[in-house]
């Protein structure tokens, strides 16, 4: 019987995530580097051809088939209800308050720092993304507050630019814009360094990365 390292599945387990839901749950917990993608694999008996055959999907109901959807559900089960009980156990509400004061410091100095008007963007969809998951990993840090610091954008924005896969898949959503942009006045308030990804782009797209949807043309040919 699969273990999610905590105690066995029940044989009736139903998923209360949908797809898409499990989709993001997974990219956001593997953007904390507390575990390897391979030690996840593991722990939810899944193979890496099922793992990105389950991750490449878009859907509420797609992937529902594969294995990783009910072990990767069970998963999360588990941890979410080990780390209340942590929090229970250690007198979580202080260490709580501490990490919302702290995020709510790393907020106000992002918001303090300046950019020109109509910052062109230079990184693309799926590193937005990235940086999307990886800050919301930070302790403190709630999908709300961010969601208010970019400018008070939708959730139903956010969700489906985060289920969305490629460099340019979602780069019509507001999310796109409104995140480089905070991103960009992170980069800055810290004194980051421009990745040679960044770089790159910079120089191969001087106006920066277009955020109007691709459209798709068909050929007629004259006879």
């Amino acid at each position: 019987m699969f273990s999610g390292g905590s105690q066995d599945m029940p044989s009736d387990y139903q998923p209360k995530f949908s797809c898409d839901r499990l989709r993001r749950r997974i990219n956001e917990f593997l953007a904390q580097k507390t575990m390897t993608q391979t030690e996840f694999l593991r722990q939810t008996q899944t193979n890496s051809n099922s793992f990105r055959r389950f991750m490449s999907y878009k859907g509420a109901h797609k992937g529902n088939g594969i294995g990783l959807y009910v072990t990767g559900s069970w998963f999360f089960d588990c941890l979410d209800r080990k780390i209340k009980a942590e929090k229970a156990n250690a007198g979580g509400g202080s260490k709580s308050k501490t990490a919302k004061s702290e995020a709510e410091s790393l907020f106000a100095k992002i918001a303090a720092a300046q950019l020109p008007a109509d910052q062109a963007i230079y990184d693309d969809c799926d590193v937005v993304r990235q940086k999307i998951f990886e800050f919301l990993a930070i302790d403190g840090v709630t999908k709300t507050a961010l969601l208010r610091a970019m400018g008070n954008v939708n959730g139903n924005s956010l969700a489906p630019f985060l289920s969305a896969k490629g460099p340019t898949a979602g780069c019509n959503n507001l999310t796109y814009r409104a995140a480089y942009t905070f991103f960009e006045r992170k980069r800055i308030a810290f004194d980051e360094p421009k990745t040679a990804k960044r770089i790159k782009a910079e120089q191969e797209h001087a106006g920066g990365f277009s955020t109007e949807k691709e459209r798709k043309f068909g050929w007629v040919m004259n006879v």
